[in-house]
């Protein structure tokens, strides 16, 4: 059973693209080879508003009391006010 855990947010739907699709799951597997439980979270951020969509998964993460949080960002000015 894996000692930590780790949240990776990804901005896109899965599926929609290959290469932050491969992104998410090469860091899964090393985390699997290093007994890390990585869970994904596909939120499509050119519909919802990450100033919203963002601290909704991070403080349900926190809230499952993950290790640590990846954030994958598309467009770095999104979240700020």
């Amino acid at each position: 059973m894996a000692s930590r855990r780790i949240l990776y947010i990804s901005p896109l739907p899965l599926v929609s693209n290959p290469a932050i699709d491969s992104i998410a799951y090469g860091i899964q597997f090393a985390c699997r080879e290093a007994s890390v439980e990585l869970r994904v979270i596909f939120d499509d951020a050119r519909s919802v508003n990450p100033r919203e969509s963002l601290p909704r998964h991070i403080n349900a993460a926190i809230a499952a009391r993950v290790d640590a949080i990846i954030f994958y960002v598309v467009n770095p000015d999104a979240a700020c006010p």
